[in-house]
């Protein structure tokens, strides 16, 4: 299925010619060469949303059924047969067990361009933090965070080296999730179509697709910093203005103002979170604009918010757990062979090396976990635009021209 398959509705449509000729009213147009009836909807599918009796033009009511599809068990408003499945998942509106069951299938489906391909990005990452982190480590006064050394005064400078050395380690890991979630995007999606693209096929297919969801990344991110300080500075102006000098308690309405403010982040943040969701599928799959990807997500969580936010709950969940235990043991080792192999003054070492293993967790875990979590939401797209817009529509007319190899 080309990339113009996955476009909204809309998209890519040519305009009908002006110029066309008109019939004049008195004139009868020439007859048409009758057409055949268009073929029979696939056995068993209902658009979700339609009535009951609904069917497909050309045929009259009770003039058509399609025999054989009616079997035991069957319920009102379930499909009574058993859905087409190409690939991860089968082409009809998803439940919340085909959406985790898709997305853990993809890792058996094509684990070479899903975990192989998690381990190369997050290793680039590492290659890349790991020389940033020791130079800034190598500035710090570690004697200053010594328990032995009660009178010890953080500098300004060891503080701004320890600061900038964490921030400059996870930065190449930030921007290897954007990267890695734009390319997993595409897999999952070739995933549902029974496809397996290679490593290769899928950094061709998304390269372009990079720079605009970095862009997508930093904008949200403005919006959260914007969000933070305005709301974060209310808080701070209550307790101040609650108290004449820092000695004194704030208070109780400044406390009360503060703990407002802080669940109204909190909401605000997860929804919109929530309602930007879908930002990668959009800007990879339909290859739209910034901008347009955050209207164009907007539209698709309308009318079923709590749903996909219950989906990515659970989700999260699986995921964070799934995260500790797998990072645990490398963690373990790390504390345990540190004292061992390290000389306890070299503090610089000491901590380099806690850092090191701490990023290789990282990237164990995000080699397994970033693949089930890009999927879990390539597939929570998948079925809204199915459930809004009929999209598994198009799907079985693309795979009934072009069968995909299995």
């Amino acid at each position: 299925m080309s990339d113009s398959g996955w476009q909204a509705p809309g998209q890519g449509r040519e305009p009908s010619d002006p110029t066309a000729p008109v019939p004049e009213p008195d004139q009868q147009p020439s007859p048409q060469p009758t057409q055949p009836p268009p073929a029979p909807p696939l056995p068993g599918y209902q658009q979700p949303g339609y009535a009951q009796g609904y069917q497909q033009p050309g045929y009259q009511q009770g003039g058509y059924q399609q025999p054989g599809y009616q079997q035991p068990g069957y319920q009102q408003g379930y499909p009574s047969w058993q859905a087409f499945k190409p690939g991860i998942v089968p082409i009809r509106p998803l439940s919340l067990g085909d959406i985790l069951d898709g997305a853990i299938k993809l890792l058996r489906f094509n684990p070479a361009s899903t975990i192989g391909l998690a381990l190369v990005v997050q290793l680039v990452a590492l290659v890349i933090s790991l020389p940033l982190l020791g130079l800034f480590a190598s500035g710090v006064d570690w004697s200053i965070f010594s328990t032995t050394n009660a009178d010890a005064v953080p500098d300004t400078r060891s503080v701004l080296s320890l600061g900038g050395g964490l921030a400059a380690a996870m930065l190449p890991f930030g921007l290897s999730g954007i990267v890695l979630t734009a390319l997993l995007t595409h897999v999952a999606s070739e995933a549902v179509l029974g496809r397996k693209p290679t490593i290769g096929e899928t950094w061709r297919a998304a390269r372009s697709r990079i720079l605009p969801s970095v862009g997508a990344s930093i904008l949200t991110s403005i919006v959260w910093l914007v969000l933070v300080l305005g709301l974060g500075g209310v808080a701070l102006w209550a307790l101040i203005s609650s108290s004449n000098s820092f000695e004194t308690a704030p208070s109780g309405l400044a406390v009360l103002v503060t703990v407002l403010v802080a669940i109204a982040l909190v909401v605000i943040a997860v929804w919109l979170y929530t309602r930007w969701m879908f930002l990668s599928p959009v800007i990879v799959l339909e290859r739209s604009p910034v901008l347009q990807a955050f209207r164009r997500s907007w539209r698709l969580v309308s009318g079923s918010f709590w749903r996909i936010f219950g989906i990515l709950v659970v989700s999260g969940l699986i995921t964070s757990v799934a995260s500790s235990v797998l990072s645990f043991p490398l963690q373990l080792i790390g504390g345990v062979a540190a004292p061992l192999m390290i000389d306890p003054n070299n503090q610089t070492m000491a901590f380099v090396f806690s850092m090191i293993s701490s990023l290789l967790s990282q990237v164990l875990a995000t080699a397994i976990v970033s693949p089930f979590a890009a999927a879990v939401v390539c597939l929570l797209y998948l079925d809204q635009r199915m459930r809004k817009e009929g999209f598994d529509i198009t799907l079985l007319q693309s795979l009934g021209q072009s069968q995909p190899q299995r």
